[in-house]
């Protein structure tokens, strides 16, 4: 939580463009960790995980339009 909390203030980055690149790559890492999990779940036929998964990497994808 203090590392989240910590990308949210300005003075953590020397230049502007370093806090969006954070920021975009905090987000595709967590829609590839997601969707890999997805898959092995519903590889091991623990559909109800998979489900669950798909819906938070749904939620997650939406929130990164502006």
């Amino acid at each position: 939580m203090g590392f989240l909390l910590l990308l949210n203030f300005d003075y953590f980055y020397p230049f502007p463009d370093l806090k969006r690149i954070v920021e975009v790559l905090a987000y595709g890492g967590s829609l590839s960790i997601i969707s890999g999990l997805e898959g092995y779940f519903a590889s091991k036929r623990m559909i109800l995980i998979a489900i669950l998964l798909g819906a938070l990497w749904f939620f997650i994808f939406l929130s990164g339009f502006n």
